[in-house]
Order: C-alpha cells, then structure tokens, then sequence
C-alpha cells in the first residue's frame, strides 16, 4: 500500500506523483 494517494491536496483520485506543490 506504498501507491496510496495521499489526501493533502484534497486530490485522492491522483496519485501523490501528480499533485502539483502549491
């Protein structure tokens, strides 16, 4: 369960990968 999306950008549907750093 390491490619679990993380829920900080709000964004649980894109993997932590693809969340820009605002």
């Amino acid at each position: 369960e390491a490619a679990e999306p993380m829920e900080i950008d709000g964004s649980a549907e894109v993997p932590d990968v693809n969340i820009p750093s605002e």
